[in-house]
């Protein structure tokens, strides 16, 4: 197995990918230079750890079109050729063949799910945020004319052992895949998606959106007894991301000397703040 990896600035000057966390940013490189010849890891959780991400960047990962997550633990980087390229006759294969197998890959040599493959990843297919035409990468789903025309595909690069010979070039519509989740008053978990997190961080630019849903979700574990209904968690959220949006957000954050004890103090200084204001009604 090849001992140095690329990565593409079609894939990382993008603004997808430019937009997430720096944690999920970083974590992508880690998860690349740890992977196998043919783009999968098989301990993509414990990378996190030791990289200080977490599972909340996995997801951001898999909901932006970046990985696919298989229900084995396996993940595979999806625009694996894109970022590397490696001769044949040095490759040495993926032991992972059952997922392996329930890929193809598009003309531009981004790995994308046979049909009926769903079953074996965690959430559905993921979204085609990410498209590639023959120059660049796009988002707003057009096809240029450096693109191949719709529907064609190398036959030579279907997985081995896979019957497909024709198939469209684009999965189904995705279900939404939760980012992460809040403790609500009735012992479920609210999910969160990618999108709900891109529409408050419209909302709130000054506002690291991710970590602040993080802090809540702190905080709900914190203070049981005052954990939201379904009802209420959105105003609930929305409250909390207006508060620090009006304290400077990201901008203060910044301009700290971002020691340890001052992010406490802040924190512990809005805990008080929220505690100390009116409940928020279910």
């Amino acid at each position: 197995m090849a001992e140095r990896r690329m990565f593409s600035r079609r894939v990382i000057d993008n603004d997808s990918f430019i937009d997430m966390p720096a944690t999920a940013r970083l974590l992508y490189y880690d998860l690349g230079m740890r992977a196998d010849d043919e783009g999968f890891v098989d301990n993509p959780k414990s990378i996190a750890r030791l990289t200080g991400a977490s599972k909340d960047d996995l997801n951001v990962l898999a909901s932006k079109g970046f990985i696919m997550l298989f229900k084995s633990g396996v993940i595979v980087l999806r625009h694996w050729r894109l970022n590397n390229y490696i001769r044949p006759d040095r490759l040495t294969e993926s032991i992972y063949k059952r997922e392996r197998g329930e890929l193809t890959e598009d003309e531009n040599g981004i790995y994308t799910l046979l049909p009926n493959a769903e079953e074996y990843i965690t959430g559905n297919c993921q979204s085609n945020d990410v498209q590639v035409t023959g120059k660049r990468l796009t988002y707003d789903g057009q096809v240029t004319d450096t693109r191949p025309s719709s529907g064609s595909i190398d036959k030579n690069r279907i997985g081995k052992g896979s019957a497909v010979e024709d198939r469209t070039d684009d999965c189904t519509e995705p279900e939404a895949v939760a980012v992460l989740s809040i403790p609500l008053n009735d012992k479920t978990e609210y999910p969160v998606t990618q999108s709900d997190i891109d529409k408050w961080q419209e909302l709130y630019p000054a506002v690291d959106v991710l970590q602040q849903l993080r802090a809540m979700r702190g905080w709900c574990d914190a203070n049981p007894s005052r954990r939201k209904t379904k009802t209420g968690i959105r105003r609930f959220i929305n409250s909390w991301l207006s508060r620090e949006q009006d304290r400077g957000g990201m901008a203060k954050a910044q301009s700290s000397n971002g020691s340890t004890a001052q992010k406490l103090d802040d924190f512990y200084d809005m805990a008080a703040e929220w505690a100390a204001s009116e409940e928020v009604k279910a």
